[in-house]
C-alpha cells in the first residue's frame, strides 16, 4: 500500500472519480475539474457565468463571521463600484489578500470568506456536486513553489475550513506544465528534459525547473508581484490628475482593482500594437471618470526603473507586516531589474545552462518585456517561450490534470511491478536456453578439436604397434599443448555469449517498454557494447557486464578441465577395450568382467599399458590377432563413443559452476525494470490508466 492508498484508507476516502484544481490567485481565481476516466481535459467550474473570478470579497462590518459576507468575485466588484460613497460606510471591500495570509490574520479571514462563497457556489451549481476526497473528488490547491511550509499549511487549513474538506497543496509550476502537456504545447521528451516555468502573478514571482517526475528546483521571490505595477499605475494616474482625491473607503478598491485594470489594458495594448506612446483610457474613480492619456512605453519603463511605493502602498505593507515592511521606507526600486535578478538562478543550484522550453504564466507574465527577459536569462529563443494564452485558467486546470496523471502514474507503477515476475520468467527461459547452447557449443568445439588429435595417435598405434603407455604419454602431451587453445576458445565464445546476453536483455526490455508505451530508449538502461579485455574482465555493459564477467571466469575454470575429462574417458574406455582384445589377457578379462572395469587395479592396468603390440614373440602375430579381434571400425566406434561421452560430461561440468547465472540474470533484469519504473514521471503523456 503506497502513501496515497494509506492516507485514503485512514480517512475512509473512496476511489476518486476526478480531481478539482483550485488556482487561488492574488488577482483572479480559477476552479476546474478533470475526470479520471477521460481524455485529460479539464473543465472549468464557472462561477457567476465566468471561468475566472476576481479574488475579492465584500463584507459588512465587523467582517468576521459567515453572516457578514455579502458577496464575492465580480459581483463584489460591481456592488462596491456602484455604491455611492456614503453607502460604503460600515462595509468593507477586500482584495489582493492571498499573498499575505502568512503574516496577516485579516488576510486569512478574507481568504476564508472568498473560498467559502466559492465553495457554496460550486456546491449549489449543476456542474459538480462531489466535492472532497470522501465524495470522490479530491481538491488540490496550487501554491507557489518558493514559499514556506507554514504558508502551505495555512493555505490548506483556510481552504478546508471554507468547506472543501481535506485538501492537498501542489506547486503551481506542476500545474502549468501539466496544462501545456495536455494542450501538446510541450512534448513528453521536453518534459523529461526539464522545462522552466515562470509564474508571475499579482503577489509572487515563482520560478521553477520542473520535469516529468515533478518539481526539481524552485526559486523566485514570494514578495515580487504585479501589485507593485498596480501601485506604479496608481501613482501615474494621480500624476496625470493633480485634482484627483479618493475617498478613504474607496482607496484600496482604486489601488488594488481599478489601477490593476488600467495596468492590464496598457500591457495588452503594448502586446498587440508594439511600443505605444499614445495609450489613453477613461478611469472611473468615485462618481466620475478621470483621464489617463499620452502614456508611452518609454514613460512606463522610466517609472519602473525609478519606482518608489506610494503612501497607500507603504501603509498597506506596514499593516500586513512581515517581510513586506521593507518596502515601507520609501526606497527606490528598479522593478525590471528586480525581475531579472529573480529570474536568474543562483549558480549554487547547478542547473543546466540552457533550457529547450520556458513557460510564462500568471497575469503579470503578459508584459511584453517578459519574453525578452526570459530569452536573455535562460538562453532560449523567443519562439521556444510559451506564453499561456489564458493564464487565468492555466494553473487551476493544470492542477486537476496533474492529479489525474499522478493517479494514473501510481496505478501504472503498481501494475508494472505486479507483472514483473512473469516478465522475469520469460527472460530467464531465454537466458537458460542460451546458457545451454553455450555449454554445448564450447564442449563440442573443444572435444572435437582435441579428440581429432587423440584419435590420430590411437590409429597410428593400431596400425604400427607399440605400448599403450607410449600412447598415453603422447595423449598427455597433446592435451597439455591443447590447454592454451582451450583458454582462447573460451575467451572467444564468452565474448559472443556476453553480447548475446546483452542482446537478450535488451530485446526483452525493449519489448516490455513497447508493450507498455513507455517512451524510453532501451540503451539508456542496457548499454549497447560489451568487451572482454586480456585479463578476462568484462568492460562496459553496465549491470549486464557483471553477469558476463562471472560467467567467463566460471566457464574458464570448467573448460580448462576438459583435458582431465577426456584423458579419463580415453583410459576408461579405450585402454580397457584394447586389453580385452588381447588373447593373452583372457583370465584378466574374465576377472574384469566379474568384478567390473572399476576393479581393474593399478597393477593390472600397468601390465596392459606396458605390453608392446607387434613385437616378435610366441605371439608374433598378435598385431594381426589384435586386428582380427579389435577391428578398426570397432576402435573408431570406441573413440567416437569416448568423444560423445566427453562432450556430454564436459557440458555438464560447465553447467555446474554456471548454475548461479539464472539468479544473477534475474536480479539484473528486475533491477533494470525497477529502474525504468522509478524513472517514470508523473507528467508522462503515456501514463494512461491500465
Amino acid at each position: 500500500m503506497d502513501n496515497h492508498d494509506s492516507l485514503r484508507h485512514a480517512t475512509n476516502e473512496i476511489e476518486p472519480v476526478g480531481y478539482i484544481g483550485v488556482d487561488f490567485g492574488t488577482s483572479n481565481s480559477h476552479f476546474a475539474f478533470c475526470y479520471v476516466d477521460g481524455n485529460l481535459t479539464a473543465e472549468p467550474i464557472c462561477l457567476g457565468g465566468k471561468v475566472s473570478q476576481c479574488t475579492c470579497v465584500l463584507w459588512k462590518e465587523p467582517a468576521q463571521s459567515e453572516e457578514d459576507i455579502i458577496t464575492y468575485g465580480e459581483q463584489a466588484l460591481q456592488e462596491w463600484s456602484n455604491r455611492d460613497p456614503t453607502k460604503r460606510l460600515n462595509y468593507r471591500f477586500a482584495a489582493g489578500f492571498k499573498p499575505d495570509i502568512l503574516s496577516s490574520e485579516r488576510a486569512r479571514r478574507d481568504a476564508w470568506a472568498y473560498l467559502r462563497k466559492a465553495f457554496l457556489a460550486i456546491k449549489d451549481s449543476s456542474v459538480i456536486r462531489a466535492i472532497g476526497a470522501s465524495a470522490g473528488m479530491p481538491v488540490v490547491v496550487g501554491v507557489p513553489a518558493e514559499i514556506s511550509d507554514e504558508q502551505k499549511r495555512i493555505t490548506a487549513e483556510v481552504t478546508e475550513l471554507a468547506g472543501f474538506g481535506r485538501v492537498e497543496c501542489v506547486a503551481e509550476p506542476l500545474g502549468a506544465l501539466a496544462f501545456h502537456l495536455a494542450k501538446k504545447d510541450v512534448n513528453a521528451a521536453e518534459a523529461r528534459d526539464g522545462v522552466v516555468v515562470v509564474d508571475f502573478g499579482g503577489g509572487t514571482l515563482d520560478v521553477a525547473l520542473v520535469d516529468a517526475k515533478g518539481l526539481r528546483v524552485p526559486w523566485g521571490d514570494p514578495l515580487l508581484g504585479g501589485r507593485f505595477f498596480d501601485d506604479l499605475f496608481y501613482q501615474w494616474l494621480l500624476d496625470q490628475n493633480p485634482g484627483l482625491t479618493i475617498d478613504p473607503h474607496d482607496l484600496l478598491y482604486v489601488w488594488q482593482v481599478t489601477c490593476r485594470e488600467l495596468k492590464e489594458d496598457f500591457s495588452n495594448r503594448w502586446a498587440q500594437r508594439g511600443p505605444t506612446d499614445d495609450f489613453q483610457k477613461r478611469v472611473p474613480v468615485g462618481d466620475r471618470f478621470w483621464r489617463f492619456k499620452g502614456a508611452s512605453v518609454a514613460d512606463f519603463l522610466q517609472r519602473a526603473a525609478n519606482y518608489r511605493p506610494s503612501p497607500v502602498a507603504e501603509s498597506y505593507f506596514r499593516d500586513v507586516g512581515g517581510k513586506l515592511t521593507r518596502f515601507s521606507n520609501g526606497e527606490r526600486i528598479d522593478l525590471v531589474s528586480w525581475i531579472r535578478r529573480t529570474l536568474t538562478p543562483n549558480p549554487n543550484l547547478q542547473l543546466p545552462r540552457r533550457f529547450s522550453r520556458v513557460i510564462l504564466t500568471g497575469g503579470s507574465s503578459q508584459w511584453p518585456f517578459m519574453k525578452d527577459l526570459a530569452s536573455e536569462v535562460f538562453g532560449v529563443l523567443r519562439e521556444n517561450i510559451i506564453c499561456s494564452a489564458c493564464p487565468e485558467i492555466t494553473i487551476g486546470s493544470g492542477l486537476a490534470i496533474y492529479n489525474v496523471l499522478r493517479r494514473n502514474y501510481e496505478k501504472k507503477c503498481v501494475f508494472l511491478r505486479s507483472e514483473k515476475s512473469e516478465r522475469t520468467k520469460e527472460f530467464l527461459v531465454a537466458v537458460a536456453a542460451r546458457k545451454k547452447t553455450f555449454s554445448e557449443d564450447v564442449s563440442t568445439t573443444a572435444v572435437n578439436s582435441l579428440m581429432a588429435r587423440v584419435e590420430t595417435i590411437f590409429l597410428e598405434w593400431y596400425h604400427n604397434g607399440g605400448t599403450l603407455a607410449d600412447v598415453e604419454t603422447q595423449v598427455d602431451v597433446v592435451c597439455k599443448n591443447f590447454e592454451p587453445e582451450i583458454v582462447e576458445l573460451v575467451k572467444t565464445k564468452t565474448k559472443v555469449l556476453a553480447k548475446d546476453l546483452l542482446r537478450i536483455l535488451r530485446d526483452h526490455v525493449k519489448k516490455w517498454l513497447a508493450e507498455h508505451d513507455i517512451q524510453r530508449e532501451v540503451e539508456q538502461y542496457v548499454p549497447p557494447e560489451m568487451e572482454i579485455d586480456t585479463e578476462d574482465t568484462m568492460k562496459g555493459g553496465g549491470v549486464t557486464g557483471r553477469i558476463a564477467e562471472n560467467l567467463a571466469l566460471k566457464a574458464m575454470a570448467a573448460v580448462t578441465g576438459v583435458v582431465v575429462i577426456c584423458v579419463a574417458i580415453i583410459k576408461g574406455k579405450i585402454v580397457v577395450a584394447l586389453f580385452l582384445a588381447h588373447p593373452g589377457f583372457g583370465i584378466i578379462a574374465l576377472l574384469a568382467s566379474v568384478l567390473g572395469f572399476t576393479a581393474v587395479n593399478a597393477a593390472i592396468a600397468k601390465q596392459v599399458k606396458a605390453y608392446h603390440w607387434g613385437k616378435i614373440s610366441l605371439l608374433k602375430y598378435d598385431l594381426k590377432a589384435l586386428h582380427q579381434v579389435l577391428s578398426e571400425q570397432k576402435l573408431k566406434k570406441e573413440l567416437s563413443n569416448s568423444r560423445e561421452e566427453a562432450i556430454t560430461t564436459l557440458s555438464t561440468e560447465i553447467e555446474k559452476p554456471l548454475a548461479s547465472l539464472l539468479d544473477q540474470a534475474r536480479v539484473e533484469f528486475e533491477q533494470v525494470i525497477e529502474q525504468v519504473i522509478r524513472d517514470l514521471g508523473v507528467l508522462e503523456q503515456n501514463t494512461n490508466p491500465v
